[in-house]
């Protein structure tokens, strides 16, 4: 454990990375190639890959994308249960591992049950419209308050610091965000 002497609370933000993506599944690969275009997500899939067989995770990059409000607003549901992050994990296994859409109800309902929430309350909120203006209003802040434009992004900030938080962009090496944690305390045992 990198940080064994802090306690560390994660909060999942909304973000779109393409808000125009149809509330439907669309082809994952048709939609990185029309985006990144072809050569580009050739090099970025064997990199992303590896990188990620090393850690024992599997990637696919068949399989589709969507409109990610459905999972934002059960992700954003979860935090009141404390298993926000055990079902983002769930969420991101059956997306990057399996190729399942964001927007697939039945299962965005299944990985809430096995993150271990009501499966048929689950099932009832992805059905109404609960959150959805308060996701989009705070997606737009995040956007705004950060300059966040991609993922992951991550904000570090130390309790009780009366600094801003730290915006840091794209994947980092796991020694960079234990030292930006460290300089976080540090500036907040400082004040």
């Amino acid at each position: 454990m990198l940080l064994p002497d802090v306690e560390l609370k994660v909060e999942w933000l909304p973000f779109f990375l393409d808000p125009t993506l149809p509330p439907a599944p669309v082809s994952k690969r048709d939609w990185y190639n029309g985006r990144y275009g072809e050569e580009r997500v050739k090099s970025m899939e064997s990199r992303m890959q590896a990188t990620a067989a090393s850690e024992g995770i599997q990637i696919v990059y068949d399989g589709f994308t969507s409109n990610t409000m459905p999972a934002h607003r059960l992700i954003t549901w979860a935090k009141a249960s404390g298993k926000q992050d055990t079902l983002v994990t769930k969420i991101f296994e059956q997306y990057f591992g399996n190729g399942k859409a964001p927007c697939d109800t039945e299962m965005l309902a299944e990985a809430a049950a096995q993150a271990g929430l009501d499966k048929a309350e689950a099932e009832a909120f992805l059905e109404s419209d609960d959150l959805k203006a308060d996701v989009a209003t705070e997606a737009e802040r995040v956007k705004r308050s950060f300059g966040v434009s991609g993922v992951p992004f991550f904000v570090v900030h130390a309790d009780g610091s009366p600094d801003l938080p730290i915006g840091v962009s794209g994947a980092q090496e796991p020694e960079t965000l234990v030292q930006i944690v460290r300089e976080a305390i540090k500036d907040a045992d400082a004040k």
